[in-house]
C-alpha cells in the first residue's frame, strides 16, 4: 500500500516498535484526510490493527477518530457515527481531553449533515468548552468555524458571521491557513445566499491562494467550483469553465467522485447558457453516468431535468417529455417534492410548445400544488428555527438560573418562570401578526437588496465611464502627437517633390515616396493598433482556428525585417530545431504577434548587434523567442509590460514611433488562442521576449 509513498514507509521502517508505528499511520492518516480521504482510511485501519494487538488505547482511539472523519468525507455517515462512537468511549475511558474534544467535533459534523441541529450545537459546544479549558485556541477556531456553520444552515446568518469572524480572527492570529481559508469559504456561502455575489466572491479569492499555497485540494477544488458559479451569475462564462475545469481536475486527482459528477453537471450548465447545446448535452449525460455510478438518486433527477431543458430549447419536445419523465419519477421516488415542482413546471412549459394544453394544464396545476406544499414547509422550517432559537435562549437562561444557590435567588427562579409563562401565552396572541411580519421583513430585504444592486451597477457604470474618459484621452494624445510626425513627413515630402519636381531625378522622386510610403505605414499602423484594441474589448475580434505551421511563419517574417535589419546593420539569426513546429491557430493574429516582437527588437536595438529569433518545442508546447541586445529593460518597465498606452524608458535607436499598443494587443491575442506571452531582461543586458502555444503535433500526426 504503501509503494507510492517512500517518506511514509521509511519513517515506518526506523520505527522502534509496534506503538510508534501506529502513531505514524495515525498522524499520517490524519494529514492526508482532505487531499486522499479513501488513503487516510487505510492508514486509520491499519494505525487499529496495531494498536489493539499491542494494547495501545490512545492510538485506538485516534484511529477510530481518524477512520470517522474519512468516512464522513466520503459520505458514509452511519459509519462516521460508529467510529466516533468507540472513539469517545476510549477516551473517556484513559481521560484523553484532546481526543475528546476532537471527537465531539466529528459529532457535530455528522449531526449538521443529517440536519440534526440540537445535537450538533450541543455536541460542537461541549467541543469548545474542553478545547478552551485546555488553552487550544486552534482547534477552537475550528469548531468555532463549525459552530457558525450550524447557524448557517439555521438561516441566521447574524450568528453565522459572528461566529465565522472569530473564527477567522483566531486562525490568522495563529498562522492556521487551512482552517481561515475554510472560514472564508463558509463566509462567502452566506453572502452568495443572500444574493451578495460581488462579497461572495471577494471571500473566495481570499480563500484561493491560502488553499494553494498549503496545497489542500478539498478546499481548493471546492473553492474553484464556487467561483465558476459566480462566473457564471455575472455571464462571465469563459472565467467561469476555466474555474470549474480546474476544480474538477483537482477532484480527479484526489478522487472526489462526487465532486467530479457536481463539476461536469456544472459546466454542462454552463455550456447551455452559452447556447452550445451539443456540449452542454455531452457533459449532462457524462454527469448522468457519475452520479448512476455513484447511485446518487438526486444527482440524476436533477440531471435529467437539465437534459429535458436542453432538449426543450433545441426544440426536441418529444425526447425532453420522455426526459421529464425520467427525472419525475426519480423525484418522486426520493421524496424530493422541490425538484418534482421544477419537473412539472418544464413539462408544463414543452407540452404547451407541442399544443397539448390538457397535458401542459395537468403538469401546470401538479406544479402549483407541489410549489405551494414546498412553500409551506420552508414556512415550517422558519417556525422551527425560530422556535430552536427560542429554545437556546430557554436552555441559556435555565443554566444561568441552575448556578444559583441561595434561596432569594430560587425565589427569582419562580419569578422569572412566571414571567416566560406570561411571555408564552403573550407570543401564543402574536403569532398571527408574525406572519404578517415576516413577510414585510422579506419585502423590505428584497427592496434593500434591489437598491444594493442598482448601486453596484451605477458604482461599475461609473468606472467603466472614467475608464472609457481616460482611454479617449489617451487616444487624442496619441493622435495628436504620434500621428502629427509622420503625417508632418507625408507633408513635407509632398511640398518637396511639387516644388522641385522639375529638378530632381528618378532616384530622388523615389526616395521621396519611400518616405512617404514609410511614413503613411507608421500611420496605418497606429490606427489598426487602436482598431484592434477597440475590437478586442468588444469581444467583436473574430480568431479563425486551424492548423499552421509556426516555422512557416516566423521564416517568412525573418525575411520580410531582414532589409529593415540591414539598415541598422543589424544581424539578424533565425533558428529552429524542427521544421515542423504546429500549433492551432489565427495565422493573421500570430503573424501579427510574432512581427511586433521582432519589430520591437530591431527598434530598440543599437546599430551593429545582433537579434535571434528562434523555435524549440518545450514539452507539449512551441516556444517562439526573440532575443536583442538592446537596453534591457527596469523593474519598472517589467511592472507595466503588456499595458495599453505605455511608454518604457527604452528609446527607439533609430527615431522610430511607439503607441505603446503592440505589447498590449499581442497578449489579448496570444491568450485568446490558449497561448502564453512573457519577458526576461536585465537592464543594460538586453531583453528576451517569448511566446508559447500548445502544440499540434500530435492531433497532426493522429
Amino acid at each position: 500500500m504503501l509503494e507510492e509513498y517512500p517518506d511514509i514507509q521509511q519513517k515506518l521502517d526506523q520505527a522502534h516498535d509496534d506503538r510508534e508505528r501506529a502513531d505514524i499511520l495515525n498522524e499520517c492518516a490524519w494529514n492526508s484526510r482532505y487531499n486522499n480521504p479513501n488513503f487516510a482510511r487505510k492508514l486509520a485501519v491499519n494505525a487499529r490493527k496495531l494498536a489493539e494487538s499491542n494494547e495501545y488505547r490512545q492510538a485506538e482511539g485516534y484511529s477510530y477518530r481518524n477512520s470517522g472523519v474519512t468516512s464522513f468525507l466520503l459520505g458514509n455517515s452511519k459509519s462516521a457515527l460508529e467510529d466516533a462512537q468507540s472513539a469517545l468511549k476510549i477516551f473517556q475511558k484513559i481521560d484523553n481531553k484532546e481526543g475528546e474534544a476532537s471527537v465531539h467535533n466529528l459529532f457535530g459534523a455528522v449531526y449538521l449533515k443529517l440536519s440534526k441541529f440540537n445535537e450538533a450545537l450541543d455536541h460542537q459546544h461541549k467541543s469548545l468548552n474542553l478545547l478552551e479549558s485546555a488553552g487550544d485556541k486552534k482547534s477552537a477556531a475550528n469548531v468555532l468555524t463549525n459552530i457558525g456553520n450550524i447557524y448557517q444552515q439555521l438561516s441566521q446568518y447574524d450568528t453565522a458571521l459572528e461566529f465565522h469572524l472569530k473564527a477567522v480572527n483566531i486562525s490568522e492570529e495563529l498562522g492556521d491557513k487551512r482552517n481561515a481559508a475554510r472560514t472564508l469559504n463558509n463566509i462567502s456561502a452566506i453572502y452568495f445566499y443572500l444574493g451578495h455575489h460581488e462579497t461572495a466572491l471577494k471571500y473566495l479569492k481570499k480563500a484561493l491562494p491560502i488553499f494553494e499555497e498549503i496545497d489542500e485540494y478539498s478546499g481548493l477544488a471546492q473553492t474553484l467550483g464556487n467561483i465558476g458559479l459566480i462566473f457564471q451569475v455575472f455571464k462571465r462564462y469563459d472565467e467561469s469553465l476555466e474555474c470549474l475545469v480546474k476544480s474538477l481536475q483537482v477532484r480527479q486527482k484526489i478522487g472526489d467522485k462526487n465532486g467530479i459528477a457536481h463539476a461536469v453537471q456544472n459546466m454542462g450548465n454552463v455550456y447551455n447558457d452559452l447556447g452550445d447545446h451539443k456540449s452542454a448535452l455531452e457533459y449532462q449525460k457524462k454527469a448522468l453516468l457519475f452520479f448512476e455510478q455513484l447511485r446518487d438518486k438526486a444527482g440524476q433527477a436533477s440531471v435529467h431535468l437539465n437534459i429535458a431543458k436542453i432538449l426543450g430549447a433545441i426544440e426536441n419536445y418529444e425526447q425532453a417529455i420522455d426526459s421529464c419523465v425520467e427525472s419525475l419519477s426519480i423525484a418522486e421516488e426520493i421524496n424530493d417534492k422541490e425538484l418534482s415542482f421544477r419537473v412539472h413546471e418544464h413539462c408544463s412549459s414543452v407540452y404547451e410548445k407541442l399544443k397539448d394544453f390538457e397535458s401542459s394544464l395537468f403538469h401546470y396545476r401538479r406544479f402549483s400544488q407541489i410549489r405551494d406544499e414546498v412553500l409551506n414547509i420552508e414556512k415550517q422550517k422558519a417556525i422551527t428555527a425560530i422556535e430552536f432559537r427560542y429554545d437556546m435562549e430557554r436552555v441559556e437562561r435555565e443554566k444561568e438560573i441552575y448556578r444559583l444557590k441561595n434561596v432569594e435567588l430560587a425565589s427569582a427562579l419562580v419569578k422569572i418562570e412566571q414571567t416566560n409563562t406570561a411571555l408564552e401565552e403573550k407570543t401564543r396572541s402574536l403569532e398571527a401578526a408574525k406572519e404578517e411580519i415576516e413577510v414585510q421583513q422579506l419585502e423590505t430585504m428584497k427592496v434593500n437588496h434591489e437598491l444594493e444592486v442598482a448601486n453596484e451597477k451605477l458604482q461599475y457604470t461609473n468606472d467603466q465611464l472614467r475608464k472609457v474618459n481616460n482611454e479617449k484621452n489617451e487616444i487624442m494624445s496619441i493622435v495628436a502627437h504620434d500621428l502629427k510626425n509622420p503625417l508632418t513627413g507625408v507633408l513635407l515630402a509632398a511640398d518637396s517633390m511639387k516644388q522641385y519636381l522639375s529638378l530632381l531625378t528618378k532616384r530622388d522622386i523615389l526616395k521621396y515616396i519611400d518616405n512617404i510610403q514609410g511614413c503613411s505605414d507608421s500611420m496605418m499602423k497606429l490606427v489598426s493598433n487602436l482598431l484592434d484594441v477597440r475590437m478586442l474589448e468588444d469581444g467583436k475580434m473574430h480568431f479563425e482556428r486551424k492548423l499552421i505551421s509556426l516555422d512557416d511563419i516566423a521564416a517568412s517574417i525573418v525575411d520580410l525585417y531582414t532589409t529593415r535589419a540591414n539598415k541598422k546593420r543589424i544581424n539578424l539569426h533565425y533558428s529552429s530545431e524542427d521544421a515542423r513546429h504546429l500549433i492551432i491557430g489565427d495565422e493573421e493574429r500570430i503573424r501579427e504577434v510574432i512581427e511586433n516582437l521582432l519589430s520591437n527588437a530591431l527598434k530598440y536595438s543599437p546599430k551593429q548587434k545582433d537579434v535571434w529569433i528562434s523555435l524549440k518545442s518545450a514539452g507539449e508546447r512551441v516556444v517562439c523567442a526573440v532575443r536583442d541586445e538592446g537596453p534591457g529593460l527596469t523593474d519598472d518597465d517589467k511592472s507595466r509590460l503588456f499595458q495599453k498606452f505605455v511608454r518604457l524608458s527604452a528609446k527607439p535607436t533609430g527615431g522610430e514611433s511607439s503607441s505603446g499598443l503592440g505589447l498590449a494587443i499581442s497578449k489579448k491575442f496570444v491568450e485568446e488562442m490558449n497561448g502564453r506571452i512573457w519577458c526576461e531582461s536585465r537592464f543594460g543586458d538586453g531583453a528576451t521576449f517569448g511566446v508559447e502555444f500548445p502544440s499540434a503535433n500530435g492531433v497532426y500526426s493522429k
